[in-house]
């Protein structure tokens, strides 16, 4: 069997070694470290907001470990470094936005039918959001405006079917 090396296993890397699974045996090289969710209670991040602090982008690696930060002189360029890249710490949104595409003559819907089979779209979030979303979408309900949550994706890392995975040391 040929070999194929993906490099980075964000959103596009993820999708290459998707495609070329079964006619390759596909590595998966990844520099960063698996994603960990910021483990502070939503009243330490309110503060944390209100001084600013996490403005300040000196902080971001300090609170967010799996980000890089750079300055090009002109402005901050942040960006994730851990497995999967930016695309888990993007809260997994899972928004269609093929409108334009569409207009061009171009149906997607086989590849959306397909990613819906295998990750799982879930509102469930609902669940936990804060009151003041709560009231937010509520407002919005009442004046009409047709407010809806955004799916987010809910397939786990036990789904993933990576061949191999090797991290970098890049």
């Amino acid at each position: 069997m040929r070999t194929a090396i993906v490099v980075g296993s964000g959103a596009g890397g993820a999708t290459v070694a998707r495609e070329l699974q079964g006619a390759f045996e596909v590595t998966v090289l990844e520099a960063g470290r698996p994603f960990r969710r910021l483990g502070l209670e939503r009243a330490t991040i309110e503060r944390l907001r209100n001084s600013r602090a996490l403005f300040d982008p000196r902080l971001i690696r300090a609170a967010f470990p799996a980000m890089q930060v750079r300055h090009t002189g002109d402005m901050y360029l942040v960006n994730g470094i851990g497995v999967g890249g930016t695309t888990p710490m993007a809260t997994g949104n899972g928004i269609r936005a093929d409108s334009a595409i569409r207009a061009l003559g171009i149906d997607l819907d086989p590849e959306f039918d397909q990613t819906g089979r295998e990750i799982h779209l879930s509102t469930a979030h609902q669940a936990r959001w804060h009151p003041t979303t709560r009231r937010l979408f509520a407002g919005c309900a009442e004046l009409d405006l047709d407010p809806r949550p955004i799916p987010k994706m809910t397939t786990g890392q036990a789904d993933c079917r990576t061949i191999r995975s090797i991290r970098s040391s890049a």
